[in-house]
């Protein structure tokens, strides 16, 4: 290679050295797509004015003719990166799929080799020599070119032309004066080479140089795009939104256009996808990601249309449960005319969370709520809310019955003076007071910022039983004392010396008498105390009919003493688990009480069986039962009072015993009487 002096190289040198700092600044101070493809733009652009440097300095035939085909390597990719830049200003990326970008550089690849292997095939110029300019080297000149030259010419400026007129149709698009002030710089520098070569060729013949300016001037275009750089910041805020606020924000944007192809994604959306962008951008929405949740609600969103969308997916990642929201907005053109759609992707998860444990909060408040509730609307004591004023703010079913009302001065007079006396009393405050003929413990506890809380319970029952043990105290001691006293008497009269030995025999018979009366009282009081005590039943499989049978003729002498007839209506009975000697307990009361108020007739032992339950009744002929009696002949010492029953001894006990044997074996018992006519006492036993 020999080189010498031209003038003619110093001006693409020198645009060859703006171009390539134009290249350095766009590639080592940007880090967007469309600085890099201005950066590549400018390195070709460098390239190629280095290489028409040397080729119009070259000494000899063989170095310039080298260096004219290599500044191709340049030429040849500058329009296509020009279309590529001006796509990527115009915001259509989604054109940039890799079958376009292959279709873009196709002619730069073909017709590279065609021209480097000229000197052997001269497909690209025929009959290459020196060109000299006023007596200097001004490099290689042919006698003619090819098809293959022509229609790259047309290529290329073709490619130039389309960028500009996307330039154009955006610079209509946008009113905003800060775009169309950049896209006039883009719309001058793509015309400015095209237009120098048209000045070219318009005067060639006027030889005012060895070469055409169009090379050089796709410098002063890339000096027009830095001034867009300095002044407009072009690839700072093309498009500054996209660059601050969608790609730098947390959530997901994807835009795709009408046949729901992806035109573009911030890098949150490809995380969220999985995918990188070179990888999506051009592809259908639903095949962008390899999650099948989110890709079929991603399917269901790109067919939304004009409909806006908004639904949650779930997706289920190896660190957990991840939840997304999803919403897709129509992108209208005008208004009115559909061109894609926005797709915003969001990660929700944390709130999701925060909501399901809200949620789980208020459910478990709501429980126990609905738990305090049921508590208080089933309690048997009475419960009420009172306001300061003394209006009830709540209140649950006995509280309304006992109350009856709901303003504290219509209450009962006696809840009315308990209220009355703790005004001035803080602290919870206890009394006992009477409605009627009940008794009431009655509690007031201060709520703070509301009221009171009122209770009464009920303490009648309690009142009644301790009134029930003193009358039992009193009716034992007075069933023990007589005894004893008539005893003590009849036993003194038996042991004076002239007492007549009838008369001594019929005073210790009416004390042996005495003696076996305080006995079955005792022995009452110790069945009745075991029973209800709770010791467990000796179970054991009894026949009903068998007991009164076998307790009936216990107590044959005795009714055959009074002239009293037993018959039996007894059929054949299943057997049943119960305690023997309790249920021939209540058998030996029952019919040794009809024979006791039976002066002489008949008394009738009875027993049947139905689905689940047997039935033993035992019904006499005697004195009856009074209709005002009948509700107490179950209680402890209760005795009906009748003329016809005064000399009848008995304690009192023994209906009592009754009772709660039937009701320990989960029985019932009842009694049918009236005066004059007889009794029929009834009781039932589960089988």
């Amino acid at each position: 290679m020999a080189f010498l002096y031209s003038p003619y190289a110093i001006p693409l040198f020198v645009a060859a050295a703006i171009a390539a700092a134009l290249a350095c600044y766009a590639l080592y101070k940007r880090g967007q797509p469309e600085a890099l493809t201005f950066g590549l733009a400018m390195a070709a652009q460098a390239l190629n004015l280095l290489f028409y440097g040397l080729h119009t300095s070259g000494a000899n035939l063989q170095t310039a003719y080298l260096f004219n085909r290599l500044k191709y390597a340049g030429v040849l990719v500058v329009p296509p990166l020009w279309v590529v830049l001006t796509l990527q200003y115009t915001h259509r990326q989604h054109l940039l799929t890799r079958r376009n970008m292959i279709l873009l550089f196709i002619p730069a690849v073909v017709m590279f080799p065609i021209i480097m292997t000229n000197p052997l095939t001269e497909w690209w110029w025929t009959g290459v020599r020196m060109l000299t300019f006023n007596g200097v080297s001004a490099g290689v000149t042919s006698e003619s070119t090819s098809l293959f030259y022509k229609l790259n010419l047309v290529i290329l400026y073709s490619y130039m032309v389309w960028g500009m007129v996307l330039c154009v149709i955006h610079f209509i698009q946008h009113k905003d004066r800060i775009y169309r002030s950049q896209t006039t710089l883009m719309i001058i520098a793509g015309a400015i080479p095209v237009v120098g070569n048209i000045v070219t060729q318009g005067i060639r013949h006027l030889n005012l140089f060895p070469w055409g300016i169009d090379s050089p001037l796709f410098s002063v275009s890339g000096i027009l795009i830095a001034i867009a750089i300095f002044r407009y910041r072009f690839l700072d805020i093309v498009p500054v939104a996209r660059q601050a606020i969608v790609d730098q924000v947390p959530e997901g944007v994807i835009v795709i256009d009408t046949k729901g192809r992806i035109v573009d994604a911030n890098p949150a959306a490809r995380a969220m996808l999985e995918a990188s962008a070179g990888s999506i951008i051009g592809k259908p929405l639903p095949g962008a990601t390899s999650i099948p949740e989110l890709g079929q609600a991603l399917a269901e969103a790109a067919q939304s249309g004009r409909d806006r969308q908004h639904s949650d997916v779930s997706l289920h990642t190896q660190d957990g449960e991840r939840v997304l929201s999803l919403s897709a907005t129509p992108l209208m053109h005008k208004a009115s005319r559909l061109v894609g759609q926005i797709i915003l992707l969001r990660d929700i998860t944390e709130q999701v969370a925060a909501q399901r444990e809200l949620e789980a909060l208020y459910q478990q408040t709501e429980l126990e709520r609905e738990r305090l509730s049921l508590t208080i609307r089933t309690a048997t004591d009475a419960i009420a809310l009172l306001d300061t004023q003394g209006q009830v703010l709540s209140s649950n079913p006995p509280a309304r019955q006992i109350l009856k009302a709901q303003r504290s001065d219509q209450f009962p007079p006696s809840v009315r003076d308990f209220l009355n006396q703790i005004e001035t009393i803080a602290g919870v405050s206890k009394a006992e007071i009477e409605i009627g003929e009940q008794t009431f413990h009655i509690t007031a506890a201060p709520v703070a910022g509301t009221g009171m809380v009122l209770t009464v319970h009920d303490v009648t029952h309690f009142k009644q039983l301790a009134h029930m043990k003193d009358e039992f105290v009193a009716t034992v001691s007075h069933d023990l004392r007589s005894p004893l006293n008539s005893i003590l008497g009849n036993i003194e009269i038996a042991q004076e010396e002239s007492m007549p030995e009838e008369e001594r025999r019929d005073a210790l018979d009416r004390a042996k008498k005495t003696v076996y009366r305080m006995a079955a009282l005792i022995n009452n009081l110790l069945d009745l105390a075991e029973v209800e005590a709770g010791i467990p039943l000796r179970l054991a499989s009894v026949e009903l009919d068998d007991l009164a049978r076998e307790a009936a003729e216990d107590l044959q002498y005795i009714a055959s003493d009074k002239g009293i007839s037993i018959q039996y209506e007894l059929g054949q009975l299943p057997p049943i688990k119960a305690d023997p000697q309790l249920i021939m307990r209540v058998w030996h009361n029952l019919i040794d009480n009809a024979i006791k108020y039976t002066p002489e007739g008949t008394i009738t032992i009875g027993a049947e069986a139905s689905e689940n339950q047997v039935m033993g009744y035992v019904t006499d002929t005697g004195v009856g039962i009074p209709s005002s009696a009948l509700p107490f002949v179950f209680d402890k010492f209760f005795r009906a009072e009748q003329p016809q029953t005064k000399e009848i001894a008995g304690t009192g006990l023994g209906l009592a015993l009754v009772k709660s044997i039937v009701e320990k074996h989960r029985g019932q018992i009842w009694v049918e009487s009236e005066p004059d006519t007889g009794s029929r006492f009834t009781f039932t036993l589960p089988i």
